[in-house]
């Protein structure tokens, strides 16, 4: 017995068959294939029913059921009447369409340059094969005040972790990180760059591509190096470097193999590397040196956290018993008491941007400075997108007639939709092509700011061009489609009556989106000030030593220098220019560092203990720096009783609460060692690190460190740089001369702070600047909209000054609520920024005063021009308009 119940077939199928299928024809053909559906679910399961009803549908679509050819004609006619149209507009309109497209342009270069800088970021390190399986170990340590995080581990964790862990399937080790140094060829000394000690495992891990030689086993032997080929050329030029003799230290290196330059999209980048054995073959290293930088490359599929507890496990074993000793911490607190101790694996792919520790390769990139700039750009695209809308359905109420006129013609509103949808596109797809020229243009100068050496690509791992054309797409559906709703669905009655023209859309949707856009703007702004004004702080701030009459020179080879230190020395004290210099390789920007635990005694034996910086200077040291000494005394080089004494800075008085500190006496503790030491100077708080750190602690003692000559000068810093580089060619036996000032090292603390203000200057400007373009536009619309208006209120007696004002209040108003929304959050926003400084600036409520005074003068300034122009215009031309 058949059944009653209808089926229903794929609902898309008939879609289909309706757009393509004859008007004609399409009933009868749409009932039979609905019959046999049921036909179909009587005899067989509904999936088996519906391939067949797909088949059918397939089976029809011949020519002679298809819609006519002249049917798809006239798409592409009413798609070129859309065309032709919208060019007449764009003609017809040319400010409001100049303004609209400029603002897109604005916004759509700057998100493609910060699309660029992004993708660049993100694809750091990505480029090596298999990078998503390669970890490096970071050691992480709090225990009493003294704390430790470092990208480095003990010497012996790679060995270890390779024999005892099988879900481990490489471990190479570096060590000293990547350092500049100068190298011996016969006679000739060279400088080289980008160098570093490791083991042939990282040869493998990291897939170097070699040009000649063999990578395995090639870093094995102590006294064998690779090297880059760019460096090949440059120890070598013209002669391949496999095989030849390179002198460092006085040890003579053979060159085992030379291969490809490393990309410069990594965290590091070596020319040389010698190798490790060479350092383990001259210390004694065990678990107790976190001198290596360990990478290790895990087997697909292992779970980072399971390697982790295996090296914490190391850890336990091995390391705890030593810690106790190192720290004075019992080992039963080491991992309590809000003491912690561990290893933890850090992907390769995170670290330019997740990782900012100590001991780094080079500087970072810094993921807030990506999430920065790209909110930046996505708020400029908000702003040219909001210009769109704005002035869209502004100039709605101009385009009234056209759609009553289309409308009674027979336009469907799906129709008008689609035009206004494919005008917006239009717009988009244009702006999108302008912004990739202006892009391509602009890029040397973003690589300017940003720091960056990035090229023009449509390609890459993330095509650009694919990225311009899905944006250009959803930028102009997204920004069209309110604009479209709005105009198609104008009364043709009310539109061909003019009485659609009156109200010219929705003005408090317009209102809402102006207060939006200058509530952005203004944010920029205030937080742009933030910015600027903690920068300049910290740059300007004194540091307690004198850093712009300092040159830092370098020693790199202590027997070339030793033989010609006498003459060195004669020199610099018969120039006129310098005024004192200090051989110590611990200079307060950075350089050397040493930290050990410092006990003080007191009368009652209860001893205080302090973890102290302890830098070895000599008398010369002090009056170099420019620091002050404010108790007591400089070391004096005739006393003999100076090897044991000490000068703290005041935070270590504090720490230790010495009220008088000049003749107290303090026990170092160095290497199961106690030196007793008398304080006979303090010296004034001085800035030895980043603002971002409070002063801690810190002890001179009498010593000497051979690797840099500090030279205080007087006068210009070229001279004096010129004076020192014809003493050090003259007597240093040909060592190159390695020369900077100390305040260029400080601004690089801060590079990354600089490149962060460039960007944040330069891209909130453009914000400004295309929430300006939109305000010229609407009140230009305004103006026109209020012409009658004002035509009756001056013919009634008002003065061109009350209309001014009148015409610009509107808009005061707006950018006043804009101001009062935009403060808070900023205020929010800056404070947590600030709070990564331990010396910062208060904001001041003149920075909001100023940000918000900026945007109103922007803001009248824009108004203004059009304003003046309705109230100074006779009236009789006012009222003339309609």
């Amino acid at each position: 017995m058949a059944s009653s119940k209808l089926y229903h077939p794929p609902k898309f199928a008939d879609w289909i068959l309706r757009r393509v299928c004859k008007g004609n024809l399409l009933e009868e053909i749409e009932g039979d294939l609905f019959e046999h559906y049921q036909v179909l679910r009587q005899d067989y399961p509904k999936w088996r029913s519906n391939v067949l009803y797909w088949f059918h549908i397939i089976h029809f679509l011949r020519p002679f059921a298809l819609k006519r050819v002249a049917q798809i004609s006239n798409n592409t006619m009413m798609f070129k009447n859309y065309l032709t149209i919208a060019l007449r507009n764009f003609k017809k309109y040319s400010l409001y369409s100049f303004l609209n497209l400029s603002g897109l342009v604005v916004g759509i270069t700057s998100c493609l340059l910060i699309f660029l800088y992004v993708r660049q970021e993100y694809n750091v390190d990505r480029n090596f094969p298999n990078a998503e399986n390669i970890y490096r170990v970071v050691t992480d340590m709090k225990l009493g005040d003294r704390e430790i995080h470092t990208p480095t581990a003990p010497v012996v964790l790679a060995e270890h972790m390779i024999k005892t862990v099988p879900e481990v399937e490489n471990a190479a080790r570096l060590m000293l990180g990547q350092f500049n140094t100068v190298v011996d060829l016969e006679e000739k000394q060279m400088r080289v760059f980008n160098v570093t000690y490791a083991t042939s495992e990282l040869l493998d891990l990291f897939s170097f591509s070699f040009v000649s030689g063999n990578p395995e086993g090639a870093l094995d032997e102590p006294k064998t190096m690779v090297m880059s080929e760019t460096m090949s050329e440059h120890l070598f030029p013209g002669e391949d470097a496999f095989g030849k003799i390179v002198t460092y230290n006085s040890a003579d290196f053979i060159v085992k193999g030379v291969y490809k330059d490393m990309s410069d999209n990594a965290h590091f980048k070596f020319d040389l590397i010698m190798s490790h054995a060479y350092q383990t073959s001259r210390y004694d290293y065990g678990w107790n040196n976190l001198n290596s930088y360990t990478y290790l490359k895990l087997k697909p599929g292992t779970d980072p956290l399971q390697i982790e507890s295996k090296l914490n496990a190391a850890l336990e074993t091995h390391m705890k018993p030593l810690m106790e000793g190192w720290f004075q911490v019992p080992a039963d607190e080491i991992n309590s008491e809000g003491n912690h101790a561990r290893f933890y694996l850090q992907p390769l792919v995170d670290i330019h941007l997740k990782s900012n520790l100590p001991r780094e390769f080079q500087a970072n990139g810094s993921i807030e400075n990506v999430r920065t700039i790209s909110l930046i750009g996505i708020i400029i695209l908000l702003i040219a997108s909001i210009n769109f809308i704005n002035l869209s359905t502004a100039r709605a109420a101009l385009r009234a007639k056209e759609v009553g006129v289309r409308k009674v013609m027979g336009s469907e509103r799906r129709q008008l939709v689609t035009q206004f949808l494919f005008e917006s596109s239009l717009y988009s797809f244009v702006a999108f092509v302008l912004s990739g020229l202006l892009a391509f243009v602009t890029l040397p100068y973003f690589n300017h700011l940003a720091g960056t050496d990035m090229t023009f690509s449509l390609g890459g791992t993330t095509p650009l061009w694919l990225v311009m054309l899905i944006g250009a797409l959803v930028i102009g559906i997204v920004a069209g489609f309110y604009p479209a709703i709005v105009l198609s669905s104008f009364n043709p009655v009310k539109s061909l009556k003019g009485q659609e023209v009156r109200s010219g859309g929705k003005a408090w949707l317009r209102s809402g989106l102006v207060i939006l856009q200058f509530s952005v703007s203004t944010f920029l702004a205030i937080c742009t000030i933030v910015i600027n004004n903690q920068l300049d702080y910290v740059l300007d701030k004194s540091l307690g030593f004198e850093q712009d009459d300092l040159i830092i020179l370098e020693v790199m080879d202590l027997n070339r220098y030793d033989r010609g230190e006498t003459a060195i020395i004669n020199e610099l004290e018969s120039s006129p220019n310098i005024i004192s210099y200090s051989r110590t390789d611990y200079i307060p920007i950075n350089g050397s560092r040493g930290e050990y635990y410092v006990d003080k005694i007191d009368e009652q034996g209860e001893i205080q203990t302090v973890n102290a910086q302890s830098w070895p200077i000599n008398e010369a040291y002090i009056p170099t720096m420019g620091m002050e000494v404010i108790r007591g005394r400089n070391y004096e080089n005739e006393l003999a009783s100076d090897s044991n004494a000490v000068i703290i800075n005041q935070s270590m008085a504090q720490a230790l609460q010495m009220e008088d500190p000049i003749g107290q006496s303090l026990q170092w503790k160095v290497n199961g060692k106690v030196y007793n030491m008398s304080v006979v100077g303090v010296v004034k708080d001085f800035h030895y690190g980043s603002m971002k750190e409070t002063i801690k602690p810190l002890m001179f003692y009498k010593g000497y460190d051979p690797w840099t000559l500090s030279v205080k000068f007087s006068g210009s810093p070229s001279e004096a740089l010129s004076t020192l580089e014809g003493i050090w060619s003259d007597h240093s036996g040909g060592q190159p001369f390695i020369a900077r000032l100390a305040s260029e090292d400080y601004r690089m603390l801060y590079q990354k702070e600089g490149q962060l203000k460039g960007l944040v200057n330069a891209f909130s400007t453009l914000a400004v600047l295309v929430a300006i373009l939109g305000l010229v536009g609407l009140a230009s619309f305004m103006a026109e909209q209020r012409q009658k208006e004002m035509g009756i209120r001056k013919v009634l007696g008002a003065k061109s000054i009350q209309l001014f004002r009148k015409m610009i209040a509107g808009f005061t108003v707006l950018v006043g609520i804009a101001c009062l929304i935009a403060i808070p959050v900023a205020n929010w926003v800056s404070s947590q920024w600030l709070s990564d400084y331990a010396y910062r600036i208060e904001i001041s409520p003149m920075i909001y005063v100023m940000a918000c005074l900026i945007m109103l003068v922007l803001s009248w300034i824009t108004v203004s021009f059009q304003s003046l122009k309705v109230a100074n215009t006779n009236p009789i031309d006012n009222l003339r308009t309609e």
